[in-house]
Protein backbone atom coordinates (compact mmCIF):
# COMPACT_ATOMS: atom_id res chain seq x y z
CA UNK A 1 0.00 0.00 0.00
CA UNK A 2 1.65 3.24 -0.77
CA UNK A 3 0.89 6.47 1.24
CA UNK A 4 1.24 10.08 -0.18
CA UNK A 5 2.45 13.50 1.17
CA UNK A 6 -0.06 15.96 2.70
CA UNK A 7 -0.52 19.72 0.90
CA UNK A 8 0.43 22.45 2.48
CA UNK A 9 -2.56 24.46 1.92
CA UNK A 10 -5.70 22.93 3.42
CA UNK A 11 -9.27 23.25 2.06
CA UNK A 12 -9.81 26.11 4.93
CA UNK A 13 -6.99 28.19 3.83
CA UNK A 14 -8.87 29.01 0.33
CA UNK A 15 -12.57 29.11 1.67
CA UNK A 16 -13.78 25.72 1.20
CA UNK A 17 -16.21 24.51 3.76
CA UNK A 18 -16.96 21.06 4.89
CA UNK A 19 -20.15 19.57 6.30
CA UNK A 20 -21.17 16.39 8.27
CA UNK A 21 -23.61 13.70 6.30
CA UNK A 22 -25.49 11.67 7.77
CA UNK A 23 -27.18 8.47 6.02
CA UNK A 24 -28.05 4.53 6.02
CA UNK A 25 -27.84 1.70 4.47
CA UNK A 26 -30.93 -0.35 3.52
CA UNK A 27 -31.42 -3.46 5.73
CA UNK A 28 -31.25 -5.57 2.63
CA UNK A 29 -27.92 -3.59 1.48
CA UNK A 30 -25.81 -4.45 4.58
CA UNK A 31 -25.06 -7.72 3.64
CA UNK A 32 -23.71 -7.05 0.15
CA UNK A 33 -21.97 -3.41 1.11
CA UNK A 34 -19.80 -5.60 3.65
CA UNK A 35 -18.51 -8.36 1.48
CA UNK A 36 -17.82 -4.98 -1.08
CA UNK A 37 -16.13 -3.85 1.85
CA UNK A 38 -14.39 -6.95 2.28
CA UNK A 39 -12.84 -7.19 -1.07
CA UNK A 40 -11.84 -3.80 -1.25
CA UNK A 41 -10.02 -4.15 1.59
CA UNK A 42 -8.20 -6.47 0.66
CA UNK A 43 -7.39 -4.70 -2.63
CA UNK A 44 -6.18 -1.89 -0.28
CA UNK A 45 -4.27 -3.97 1.90
CA UNK A 46 -5.68 -2.21 4.76
CA UNK A 47 -6.22 -4.18 8.47
CA UNK A 48 -8.98 -1.93 10.76
CA UNK A 49 -10.69 -3.16 13.59
CA UNK A 50 -13.67 -1.70 12.38
CA UNK A 51 -14.05 -3.62 9.38
CA UNK A 52 -12.66 -7.03 10.36
CA UNK A 53 -15.43 -6.72 12.65
CA UNK A 54 -17.82 -5.66 10.16
CA UNK A 55 -16.69 -8.96 8.24
CA UNK A 56 -17.18 -11.02 10.99
CA UNK A 57 -20.36 -9.39 12.04
CA UNK A 58 -21.94 -10.51 8.11
CA UNK A 59 -20.30 -13.28 7.35
CA UNK A 60 -21.26 -16.97 7.86
CA UNK A 61 -19.58 -18.80 11.11
CA UNK A 62 -17.90 -21.11 8.89
CA UNK A 63 -16.86 -19.16 6.81
CA UNK A 64 -12.90 -18.57 6.53
CA UNK A 65 -11.50 -15.36 6.60
CA UNK A 66 -8.38 -14.96 4.66
CA UNK A 67 -7.90 -11.15 4.46
CA UNK A 68 -4.73 -11.38 7.14
CA UNK A 69 -3.37 -14.64 5.04
CA UNK A 70 -3.29 -12.58 1.75
CA UNK A 71 -2.66 -9.19 3.57
CA UNK A 72 0.26 -10.79 5.00
CA UNK A 73 1.51 -12.39 1.32
CA UNK A 74 1.56 -9.55 -0.44
CA UNK A 75 4.33 -8.95 -3.33
CA UNK A 76 6.58 -5.68 -2.48
CA UNK A 77 6.47 -5.73 -6.19
CA UNK A 78 3.45 -5.87 -7.39
CA UNK A 79 1.73 -2.45 -8.18
CA UNK A 80 -0.04 -1.26 -5.39
CA UNK A 81 -3.10 0.93 -4.67
CA UNK A 82 -2.73 3.97 -3.19
CA UNK A 83 -3.78 4.98 0.71
CA UNK A 84 -4.50 8.98 0.70
CA UNK A 85 -3.69 9.95 4.13
CA UNK A 86 -4.18 12.65 2.84
CA UNK A 87 -7.95 12.09 3.97
CA UNK A 88 -7.35 11.21 7.82
CA UNK A 89 -6.69 14.90 8.56
CA UNK A 90 -9.62 16.39 7.05
CA UNK A 91 -12.86 16.35 9.32
CA UNK A 92 -15.52 14.82 6.50
CA UNK A 93 -15.65 11.43 8.41
CA UNK A 94 -18.68 11.28 10.25
CA UNK A 95 -19.24 7.65 10.31
CA UNK A 96 -15.80 6.00 11.14
CA UNK A 97 -16.93 3.67 13.18
CA UNK A 98 -19.92 2.42 11.07
CA UNK A 99 -20.56 0.79 7.63
CA UNK A 100 -21.86 3.71 5.90
CA UNK A 101 -18.60 5.72 7.08
CA UNK A 102 -16.20 2.88 5.71
CA UNK A 103 -18.00 2.90 2.66
CA UNK A 104 -17.80 6.56 1.32
CA UNK A 105 -13.88 6.39 2.75
CA UNK A 106 -13.16 3.05 0.53
CA UNK A 107 -15.20 5.03 -2.03
CA UNK A 108 -13.44 8.01 -2.48
CA UNK A 109 -9.86 5.91 -2.48
CA UNK A 110 -10.80 3.97 -5.20
CA UNK A 111 -11.85 6.96 -7.21
CA UNK A 112 -8.63 8.59 -6.68
CA UNK A 113 -6.44 5.88 -7.65
CA UNK A 114 -8.02 5.92 -11.34
CA UNK A 115 -5.22 8.29 -11.05
CA UNK A 116 -2.38 5.19 -10.39
CA UNK A 117 0.45 4.58 -12.91
CA UNK A 118 -0.46 1.15 -13.05
CA UNK A 119 -3.63 0.48 -15.44
CA UNK A 120 -4.03 -3.01 -13.40
CA UNK A 121 -4.73 -0.46 -10.39
CA UNK A 122 -7.21 1.85 -12.49
CA UNK A 123 -9.32 -1.05 -14.27
CA UNK A 124 -9.76 -2.98 -10.54
CA UNK A 125 -10.55 0.70 -9.01
CA UNK A 126 -12.98 0.69 -11.48
CA UNK A 127 -14.76 -2.57 -11.14
CA UNK A 128 -15.17 -1.75 -7.47
CA UNK A 129 -16.38 1.62 -7.94
CA UNK A 130 -18.79 -0.19 -10.17
CA UNK A 131 -19.50 -2.96 -7.82
CA UNK A 132 -20.76 -0.45 -5.52
CA UNK A 133 -23.45 0.75 -8.16
CA UNK A 134 -24.89 -2.34 -8.80
CA UNK A 135 -25.50 -2.93 -4.97
CA UNK A 136 -27.84 0.25 -5.10
CA UNK A 137 -28.77 -0.62 -8.98
CA UNK A 138 -28.81 -4.40 -10.09
CA UNK A 139 -29.80 -3.13 -13.59
CA UNK A 140 -27.12 -0.80 -14.25
CA UNK A 141 -24.51 -2.95 -16.45
CA UNK A 142 -27.04 -4.55 -18.44
CA UNK A 143 -28.41 -1.12 -19.38
CA UNK A 144 -24.92 0.26 -20.32
CA UNK A 145 -22.62 -2.52 -20.96
CA UNK A 146 -21.26 -1.11 -24.14
CA UNK A 147 -20.64 3.08 -22.71
CA UNK A 148 -19.64 1.14 -19.19
CA UNK A 149 -16.90 -0.93 -21.35
CA UNK A 150 -15.60 1.78 -23.21
CA UNK A 151 -15.16 4.35 -20.34
CA UNK A 152 -13.05 1.38 -18.78
CA UNK A 153 -11.11 0.70 -21.45
CA UNK A 154 -10.44 5.16 -21.73
CA UNK A 155 -9.15 4.32 -18.23
CA UNK A 156 -7.19 1.28 -18.57
CA UNK A 157 -5.59 3.11 -21.81
CA UNK A 158 -5.17 6.04 -19.63
CA UNK A 159 -6.56 8.16 -23.04
CA UNK A 160 -8.13 11.94 -21.95
CA UNK A 161 -8.15 10.14 -18.41
CA UNK A 162 -10.64 13.47 -17.08
CA UNK A 163 -12.88 12.96 -19.79
CA UNK A 164 -13.06 9.23 -19.36
CA UNK A 165 -14.28 9.25 -15.94
CA UNK A 166 -17.00 11.81 -16.46
CA UNK A 167 -18.12 9.63 -18.95
CA UNK A 168 -17.86 6.91 -15.71
CA UNK A 169 -19.54 8.66 -13.34
CA UNK A 170 -22.06 9.81 -16.31
CA UNK A 171 -23.54 6.64 -16.23
CA UNK A 172 -23.19 5.48 -12.59
CA UNK A 173 -24.40 8.96 -10.86
CA UNK A 174 -27.42 8.46 -10.38
CA UNK A 175 -27.38 4.61 -9.16
CA UNK A 176 -25.08 6.37 -6.38
CA UNK A 177 -28.07 8.99 -5.16
CA UNK A 178 -28.54 8.13 -1.74
CA UNK A 179 -24.68 8.44 -1.02
CA UNK A 180 -24.32 11.16 -3.53
CA UNK A 181 -24.25 14.21 -0.84
CA UNK A 182 -21.20 12.23 1.21
CA UNK A 183 -19.38 10.79 -1.76
CA UNK A 184 -18.67 14.65 -3.11
CA UNK A 185 -17.98 15.74 0.56
CA UNK A 186 -15.13 13.20 0.78
CA UNK A 187 -13.79 14.07 -3.02
CA UNK A 188 -13.88 17.88 -2.19
CA UNK A 189 -11.25 17.17 0.36
CA UNK A 190 -9.12 16.80 -3.33
CA UNK A 191 -9.12 20.51 -4.13
CA UNK A 192 -6.03 21.30 -2.67
CA UNK A 193 -4.52 17.91 -3.17
CA UNK A 194 -0.60 18.27 -4.54
CA UNK A 195 -1.52 15.94 -7.27
CA UNK A 196 -3.00 17.39 -10.44
CA UNK A 197 -3.82 14.17 -11.71
CA UNK A 198 -5.94 12.97 -8.81
CA UNK A 199 -7.41 16.61 -8.40
CA UNK A 200 -8.71 16.76 -11.91
CA UNK A 201 -9.88 13.22 -11.73
CA UNK A 202 -11.67 13.99 -8.50
CA UNK A 203 -13.35 17.04 -9.81
CA UNK A 204 -14.13 15.11 -12.79
CA UNK A 205 -16.15 12.61 -11.40
CA UNK A 206 -17.86 14.47 -8.41
CA UNK A 207 -18.99 17.35 -11.09
CA UNK A 208 -21.32 14.11 -12.79
CA UNK A 209 -22.43 12.96 -9.16
CA UNK A 210 -24.03 16.74 -8.71
CA UNK A 211 -25.40 16.68 -12.33
CA UNK A 212 -26.65 13.31 -11.92
CA UNK A 213 -28.59 13.93 -8.63
CA UNK A 214 -29.22 17.86 -8.96
CA UNK A 215 -32.34 17.96 -6.52
CA UNK A 216 -30.32 16.37 -3.89
CA UNK A 217 -27.89 19.37 -4.66
CA UNK A 218 -30.17 22.45 -5.40
CA UNK A 219 -31.69 22.36 -1.94
CA UNK A 220 -30.74 25.83 -0.14
CA UNK A 221 -28.62 23.82 2.82
CA UNK A 222 -26.57 21.88 -0.40
CA UNK A 223 -25.64 24.71 -2.66
CA UNK A 224 -22.47 24.64 -0.68
CA UNK A 225 -20.80 22.14 -3.02
CA UNK A 226 -21.31 25.12 -5.85
CA UNK A 227 -19.44 27.78 -3.81
CA UNK A 228 -16.79 25.27 -3.10
CA UNK A 229 -16.32 25.16 -7.09
CA UNK A 230 -15.98 28.66 -6.79
CA UNK A 231 -13.39 28.64 -4.48
CA UNK A 232 -11.40 25.70 -5.80
CA UNK A 233 -10.85 27.89 -8.91
CA UNK A 234 -8.10 30.19 -6.33
CA UNK A 235 -7.08 26.86 -4.90
CA UNK A 236 -5.17 25.78 -7.80
CA UNK A 237 -2.25 28.52 -7.93
CA UNK A 238 -1.66 27.81 -4.21
CA UNK A 239 -1.32 24.46 -3.99
CA UNK A 240 0.80 23.30 -7.52
CA UNK A 241 2.94 25.68 -9.69
CA UNK A 242 0.78 23.80 -12.47
CA UNK A 243 -2.88 23.48 -13.00
CA UNK A 244 -3.69 21.24 -15.78
CA UNK A 245 -6.47 20.21 -13.91
CA UNK A 246 -7.94 24.15 -13.03
CA UNK A 247 -10.13 23.67 -16.55
CA UNK A 248 -12.25 20.44 -15.13
CA UNK A 249 -13.40 22.96 -12.42
CA UNK A 250 -14.16 25.89 -15.07
CA UNK A 251 -16.34 22.64 -17.23
CA UNK A 252 -18.36 21.80 -13.68
CA UNK A 253 -18.99 25.16 -13.71
CA UNK A 254 -20.28 25.65 -17.40
CA UNK A 255 -22.33 21.95 -17.18
CA UNK A 256 -23.39 22.86 -13.67
CA UNK A 257 -24.81 26.25 -14.43
CA UNK A 258 -28.31 25.85 -15.10
CA UNK A 259 -28.45 24.08 -10.86
CA UNK A 260 -26.81 27.09 -9.29
CA UNK A 261 -28.24 30.30 -11.68
CA UNK A 262 -31.11 30.95 -9.19
CA UNK A 263 -28.57 32.22 -6.35
CA UNK A 264 -27.49 35.28 -7.80
CA UNK A 265 -24.97 35.79 -5.66
CA UNK A 266 -23.38 32.33 -6.41
CA UNK A 267 -23.86 33.47 -9.99
CA UNK A 268 -22.22 36.39 -10.07
CA UNK A 269 -19.06 35.50 -7.80
CA UNK A 270 -18.60 32.64 -10.27
CA UNK A 271 -18.93 35.19 -13.43
CA UNK A 272 -16.20 37.33 -11.70
CA UNK A 273 -13.87 34.12 -10.57
CA UNK A 274 -13.87 32.75 -14.32
CA UNK A 275 -12.91 35.78 -15.47
CA UNK A 276 -10.30 36.88 -12.96
CA UNK A 277 -8.20 33.75 -13.02
CA UNK A 278 -4.57 34.27 -13.93
CA UNK A 279 -2.55 32.74 -16.30
CA UNK A 280 -5.21 31.33 -18.79
CA UNK A 281 -4.31 29.05 -21.13
CA UNK A 282 -5.48 29.53 -24.83
CA UNK A 283 -7.73 25.87 -23.57
CA UNK A 284 -9.17 27.64 -20.51
CA UNK A 285 -9.78 30.33 -22.32
CA UNK A 286 -12.34 29.18 -24.70
CA UNK A 287 -13.47 26.82 -22.01
CA UNK A 288 -14.36 30.01 -20.08
CA UNK A 289 -15.90 31.76 -22.73
CA UNK A 290 -18.26 28.68 -23.24
CA UNK A 291 -19.19 28.19 -19.28
CA UNK A 292 -19.84 32.49 -19.39
CA UNK A 293 -22.46 31.83 -22.54
CA UNK A 294 -24.09 29.06 -20.72
CA UNK A 295 -24.49 31.35 -17.82
CA UNK A 296 -25.32 34.13 -19.90
CA UNK A 297 -27.97 31.56 -21.10
CA UNK A 298 -29.38 30.01 -18.52
CA UNK A 299 -29.58 33.43 -16.52
CA UNK A 300 -31.58 34.92 -19.78
CA UNK A 301 -33.86 32.05 -19.70
CA UNK A 302 -34.87 32.80 -15.55
CA UNK A 303 -35.69 36.27 -16.56
CA UNK A 304 -36.89 36.68 -19.98
CA UNK A 305 -40.70 36.49 -19.40
CA UNK A 306 -40.14 38.86 -15.54
CA UNK A 307 -39.31 42.84 -16.92
CA UNK A 308 -38.39 43.36 -13.12
CA UNK A 309 -36.41 40.24 -12.77
CA UNK A 310 -34.61 41.33 -15.92
CA UNK A 311 -33.86 44.69 -15.43
CA UNK A 312 -32.67 43.62 -11.91
CA UNK A 313 -30.30 41.21 -12.90
CA UNK A 314 -29.00 42.66 -15.44
CA UNK A 315 -28.21 45.58 -13.81
CA UNK A 316 -26.00 43.17 -11.58
CA UNK A 317 -23.82 41.33 -13.83
CA UNK A 318 -22.95 44.35 -15.65
CA UNK A 319 -22.06 45.60 -11.89
CA UNK A 320 -20.04 42.53 -11.32
CA UNK A 321 -18.44 43.44 -15.31
CA UNK A 322 -17.48 46.67 -13.11
CA UNK A 323 -16.06 45.26 -10.44
CA UNK A 324 -13.16 43.40 -12.43
CA UNK A 325 -11.68 46.75 -13.23
CA UNK A 326 -9.25 47.21 -10.60
CA UNK A 327 -5.67 48.87 -10.92
CA UNK A 328 -3.47 45.81 -9.45
CA UNK A 329 -3.81 42.82 -12.30
CA UNK A 330 -4.40 43.32 -16.28
CA UNK A 331 -4.60 39.51 -16.14
CA UNK A 332 -8.88 40.28 -15.15
CA UNK A 333 -9.42 42.46 -18.40
CA UNK A 334 -8.68 40.30 -20.78
CA UNK A 335 -12.14 38.54 -21.69
CA UNK A 336 -14.14 42.02 -20.52
CA UNK A 337 -14.58 43.47 -23.58
CA UNK A 338 -15.93 39.82 -24.88
CA UNK A 339 -17.89 38.80 -21.86
CA UNK A 340 -19.79 42.72 -22.32
CA UNK A 341 -20.67 41.80 -25.72
CA UNK A 342 -21.58 38.18 -25.80
CA UNK A 343 -24.19 38.97 -22.38
CA UNK A 344 -25.94 42.34 -23.85
CA UNK A 345 -26.50 40.04 -27.29
CA UNK A 346 -27.44 37.16 -25.10
CA UNK A 347 -29.93 38.93 -23.04
CA UNK A 348 -31.33 40.99 -25.84
CA UNK A 349 -31.97 38.56 -28.86
CA UNK A 350 -34.50 40.39 -30.58
CA UNK A 351 -31.93 43.03 -31.20
CA UNK A 352 -34.06 45.64 -29.11
CA UNK A 353 -30.89 47.05 -27.32
CA UNK A 354 -31.91 50.41 -27.43
CA UNK A 355 -34.55 49.25 -24.52
CA UNK A 356 -31.98 47.58 -22.23
CA UNK A 357 -32.03 50.33 -19.30
CA UNK A 358 -29.42 47.98 -17.76
CA UNK A 359 -26.93 48.50 -20.39
CA UNK A 360 -27.44 52.21 -20.44
CA UNK A 361 -27.18 52.49 -16.73
CA UNK A 362 -23.71 50.59 -16.83
CA UNK A 363 -22.11 52.82 -19.22
CA UNK A 364 -23.60 56.19 -17.31
CA UNK A 365 -21.88 54.54 -13.85
CA UNK A 366 -18.35 54.43 -15.30
CA UNK A 367 -17.90 58.56 -14.61
CA UNK A 368 -15.36 57.50 -11.70
CA UNK A 369 -13.18 54.84 -13.58
CA UNK A 370 -12.71 57.30 -16.74
CA UNK A 371 -11.08 59.82 -14.88
CA UNK A 372 -9.34 57.79 -12.50
CA UNK A 373 -5.87 58.11 -11.47
CA UNK A 374 -4.95 54.66 -12.37
CA UNK A 375 -4.30 54.09 -15.72
CA UNK A 376 -5.43 50.18 -15.42
CA UNK A 377 -8.52 51.11 -14.61
CA UNK A 378 -9.09 54.55 -17.08
CA UNK A 379 -8.61 51.38 -19.65
CA UNK A 380 -11.05 49.35 -18.06
CA UNK A 381 -13.90 52.09 -18.66
CA UNK A 382 -12.53 52.57 -22.21
CA UNK A 383 -13.00 48.52 -22.56
CA UNK A 384 -16.93 48.90 -21.62
CA UNK A 385 -17.61 51.66 -23.31
CA UNK A 386 -15.65 50.22 -26.66
CA UNK A 387 -17.48 46.97 -26.17
CA UNK A 388 -20.93 48.54 -25.73
CA UNK A 389 -20.41 50.79 -28.49
CA UNK A 390 -20.03 47.74 -30.75
CA UNK A 391 -23.05 46.49 -29.22
CA UNK A 392 -24.74 49.28 -29.39
CA UNK A 393 -23.33 52.42 -31.88
CA UNK A 394 -26.60 54.77 -31.31
CA UNK A 395 -25.79 55.10 -28.06
CA UNK A 396 -24.01 58.04 -28.49
CA UNK A 397 -26.91 59.46 -30.02
CA UNK A 398 -28.89 59.05 -26.72
CA UNK A 399 -26.46 60.20 -24.87
CA UNK A 400 -23.63 62.96 -26.56
CA UNK A 401 -22.01 63.33 -23.38
CA UNK A 402 -19.82 60.00 -24.36
CA UNK A 403 -18.29 61.95 -27.34
CA UNK A 404 -16.97 64.40 -25.21
CA UNK A 405 -15.56 61.48 -22.68
CA UNK A 406 -14.04 59.89 -25.78
CA UNK A 407 -12.78 63.73 -27.22
CA UNK A 408 -11.21 64.14 -24.13
CA UNK A 409 -9.23 60.22 -23.95
CA UNK A 410 -7.72 61.35 -27.34
CA UNK A 411 -5.38 63.04 -24.97
CA UNK A 412 -4.85 60.42 -22.18
CA UNK A 413 -1.36 60.29 -20.73
CA UNK A 414 -1.55 56.50 -20.99
CA UNK A 415 -0.47 55.28 -24.44
CA UNK A 416 -2.98 52.37 -24.62
CA UNK A 417 -5.92 54.27 -23.32
CA UNK A 418 -5.29 56.91 -25.52
CA UNK A 419 -5.33 54.52 -29.17
CA UNK A 420 -8.10 52.56 -27.96
CA UNK A 421 -10.07 56.20 -27.40
CA UNK A 422 -8.93 56.76 -30.69
CA UNK A 423 -10.27 53.70 -32.25
CA UNK A 424 -13.59 54.49 -30.92
CA UNK A 425 -13.85 58.03 -32.20
CA UNK A 426 -12.55 56.60 -35.86
CA UNK A 427 -15.09 54.21 -35.66
CA UNK A 428 -18.14 56.42 -34.49
CA UNK A 429 -17.33 59.16 -36.59
CA UNK A 430 -16.92 60.24 -40.40
CA UNK A 431 -13.79 62.15 -40.06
Amino acid sequence: MKQTKISKVTNDDVGIKSRFISFNFKPEERVPVTAWLKEVQKFFGIRTAVTNSLVNLYQNNDEKNDIIEKLDAIDVEVPQPTYFSYLDYQNIQVFDDMLEGLTIKFAVHLIANLSHYSETIRVQATQYIFELASIFDPNIFSLNNKIFENCVLNIQINNDIFNAVSGLFEIIGSSLNRISLALVSGLECFYTYVDPLVRGICISALTQIIYTNDKIFTKDDNMLSFWNLKYSLGAFSKVSRSYPDRICSIHALNILSKLYIKDLKLTLNIIQELMKLDKKSFKETEEIKDALTKIFSDIYEFIKDDKSKYDIICSNVYESFKDIIVSSNEDFLDLLSWAIEQFTKITNPKKKIKDSVPLKNFINSLNFQFYAVQPLIRYGAVICLYSTLNVYPKLLQINPELMIIIVNGLLDNDYYCASLYKHIFQMNTDF
